[in-house]
């Protein structure tokens, strides 16, 4: 479920689109610009990939973890959404002033 979840919140989302353009404006070549989309996609999806692999690895203890993170997770909902979007914004505040400067 969360690997369909992960698929569905994040391709091709403005985080992967926005990558896609970064790699693009430096003009790498073909093996470079695979390299790098294929590294920011590991990246992007560790959150869905690595309790895929726990799973495979030792199914009882990535449970446990897994419940133990949904758990943390819902009861820090509201606080890691003010820090996510304070982040989010503050990024893109910086940058649409260096984009205003240059």
């Amino acid at each position: 479920m969360a690997f369909i979840a992960g698929i569905a919140l994040n391709v091709p989302g403005i985080w992967y689109l926005d990558a896609l353009t970064g790699i693009a404006k430096g003009k790498p070549s073909n093996a470079s610009a695979l390299l790098q989309i294929l590294l920011f996609s590991v990246i992007m999806f560790a959150l869905v990939e690595l309790p895929i692999i726990a799973y495979l690895v030792d199914p009882q203890r990535a449970k446990g973890l897994v419940d133990k993170c949904s758990e943390w997770g819902h009861t820090h909902a509201r606080p890691i959404a003010i820090v996510v979007a304070t982040a989010v914004g503050l990024w893109l505040l910086i940058r649409g002033i260096v984009d205003l400067v240059s």
